[in-house]
């Protein structure tokens, strides 16, 4: 049953509706929000705001110093003139020459006024444009010493700058003397006026500058951050299918990121190939034993050979297990656990020579000292190991195994250099490539189901983003295998060959 209450509220509207903002341009918004150029904009911003008002604080200060300092200068010239305007008569009168040098003294409600002070503190001289201006009384003064004074805010002299001058004045003939202070004064509203119009400009200028600043490194962002942009289109591009990896060619600074990228999508690509292959190659695997089995139960009971049975059971049961660890096998790649490599290859060794000792091989190998696989120990020692093993089959009297490091490219990353070489009778370029597709067979001969290369091929190319090729060999078959190998300062002692 409703609930009456409920029927009377307002329909209900999200976040978004309430703002009048859609989702797509919320999450648009919160996406550029969440971008770097926006960060590094933002971080500018608030660092460039904080320097200008640092900067503008201290112009600021230091333009009122000035503007106070030539208010000093203006009064202590008025003062000296004064000064020269005055006298003091035989009689210990004082008198100003008229009319005074400075018209503003002469002008009622002017800028500036000026007046003599007793030595008690009583006005007995004051100019014509000191009418209805406030009085101050001077401060005690040692003869000679200026005084800038301003008054308080409170004060109802406020608006004005005081300049005091205390001199002992000595009339003509020298019998008199009279201790004066003169006062001259001057509005504020000049003073104001021009540090008024110094922060204008000094507010426009800062906000244009800011705004230029701000601009030209938005574009200046845009292109140092082109790398970034372009390899994240690239890596949507991947996601989308329309690319299979990077293009490359991208600053150092992030060019060990991009190659790690782009063996992350290479695993990737080639571990959904690796399970398509195992799938194939246990098809294949189990179609021999099938038929064997669906010949067997079509004869009759009594020619039933249960021992063939079993083995051809056995045989199906082995092909699962190994394509089932071989599809799985490279979990950890070149992002998981590094493995010594010495102690692999002396184990393959020692294998072999037990397997080929009919052949009466001389099976030799070479690991430089701290090499390391970067990668899972059992998809080395199946690489590793098919091509050693092919080698032996055609080898006639030698094998020789090197497994070395160098430096890959500008990068501090290492790799790793393997060489299997034998003094079979050789592989040409065309049977290389022949031989690198599944199922291919080098000679009917030799036991094998051919996919022995073709599993190094998939595991080193696809798997570990490596490279593997044929050298030019006097004697035999020369097989390189180029991994990507160590992270650097990872030096372990190498067990000894």
């Amino acid at each position: 049953m409703t609930d009456p209450d409920e029927q009377l509220k307002p329909p209900r509207r999200d976040a978004a509706a309430r703002t009048g903002t859609s989702p797509t341009r919320a999450s648009s918004q919160r996406r550029r929000m969440n971008s770097l150029q926006t960060r590094v904009l933002l971080s500018e911003a608030v660092s460039l705001s904080v320097f200008l008002v640092v900067l503008a604080l201290i112009l600021d200060q230091a333009v009122v110093r000035i503007a106070r300092d030539g208010v000093e200068a203006r009064l202590e010239t008025q003062i000296y003139m004064l000064l020269g305007a005055t006298n003091l008569d035989v009689d210990g009168e004082f008198r100003v020459a008229e009319p005074l040098p400075e018209p503003v003294f002469r002008q009622p409600g002017s800028s500036s006024f000026a007046r003599v002070y007793g030595s008690g503190g009583e006005v007995i001289w004051a100019s014509e444009s000191s009418v209805g201006r406030p009085q101050i009384t001077p401060p005690f003064l040692e003869p000679g010493r200026f005084s800038f004074f301003t008054p308080a805010k409170d004060s109802a002299a406020s608006g004005f700058f005081f300049m005091h001058f205390n001199v002992v004045w000595e009339a003509e003939n020298g019998a008199l003397q009279r201790d004066l202070t003169l006062q001259v004064a001057e509005t504020r509203t000049r003073f104001a006026e021009q540090i008024g119009i110094f922060r204008g400009m000094l507010l426009r200028g800062f906000l244009l500058v800011g705004i230029c600043f701000l601009a030209f490194n938005s574009l200046l962002l845009r292109h140092v951050l082109s790398p970034l942009r372009k390899l994240s289109d690239e890596v949507r591009q991947i996601e989308l299918g329309e690319r299979e990896r990077l293009s490359g060619g991208y600053p150092s600074e992030l060019q060990i990121l991009a190659d790690n990228l782009g063996i992350l999508i290479r695993q990737g690509q080639g571990l959904v190939a690796r399970y398509r292959n195992a799938l194939a190659d246990l098809a294949h695997s189990l179609k021999n034993p099938l038929a064997v089995l669906k010949s067997s139960l079509n004869a009759e009971a009594s020619g039933v050979d249960e021992a063939g049975l079993l083995e051809q059971v056995d045989r199906i049961g082995q092909a699962v297990d190994y394509q089932l660890k071989r599809a799985t096998a490279a979990q950890q790649t070149q992002f998981g656990r590094s493995v010594e490599v010495a102690p692999l290859v002396a184990k393959l060794v020692r294998a072999l020579s037990k397997v080929y000792a009919e052949k009466q091989l001389e099976i030799t190998f070479d690991v430089a000292p701290g090499s390391r696989f970067q990668g899972d120990a059992e998809d080395f020692y199946e690489m590793l190991g098919n091509l050693a093993d092919n080698a032996c089959k055609w080898a006639r009297n030698r094998v020789a195994i090197s497994v070395q490091t160098e430096r890959a490219g500008d990068t501090p990353r290492r790799r790793l250099l393997i060489d299997v070489v034998d003094d079979g009778p050789g592989l040409t370029a065309a049977d290389f490539a022949r031989l690198r597709a599944r199922g291919a067979r080098g000679d009917r001969s030799v036991s094998g189901q051919g996919i022995g290369l073709a599993v190094v091929c998939e595991l080193v190319e696809a798997t570990y983003a490596g490279e593997i090729s044929l050298l030019t060999s006097e004697v035999g078959t020369h097989l390189r295998i180029i991994l990507g190998g160590m992270r650097p300062g990872e030096e372990v002692p190498s067990a000894g060959a």
